[in-house]
């Protein structure tokens, strides 16, 4: 599954189960931790083979590598804290820390989405 895909299925799912707008950063982590998207092994190669061609396209791809790198850790972390939620009925972390990177992993995920292809 791609990212586009995963945020634009997330966002489908959210909208049928009329998700609040203050609850869908916790849906997205919930929803990512258990099918994740993930970037090909070739993808570095792919960008570095790009940059000759199109050295903007090559630079999004860059920034959006950069920016699923970021995802990624705070998706490790929220999959400890859910895991753990799960087996023992409360949280590892404050609320409002898992709140926190499930907040960064959202706007991460509407970058990757397509939100900033107007740079192209």
């Amino acid at each position: 599954m791609t990212l586009m895909a995963a945020e634009d299925t997330i966002r489908r799912i959210a909208g049928e189960q009329k998700v609040a707008a203050n609850d869908y950063p916790i849906f997205v982590v919930s929803r990512l931790t258990h099918s994740r998207p993930q970037m090909s092994p070739l993808f570095e190669s792919s960008v570095a083979r790009l940059m000759p061609v199109n050295v903007s396209l090559a630079a999004h791809l860059e920034l959006l590598g950069v920016i699923y790198r970021g995802i990624e850790h705070h998706v490790d972390v929220l999959r400890c804290d859910i895991d753990h939620h799960n087996e023992h009925g409360k949280l590892l972390r404050s609320e409002k820390d898992v709140r926190a990177d499930a907040e960064l992993v959202e706007k991460g995920l509407a970058i990757d989405g397509g939100k900033g292809t107007e740079l192209i």
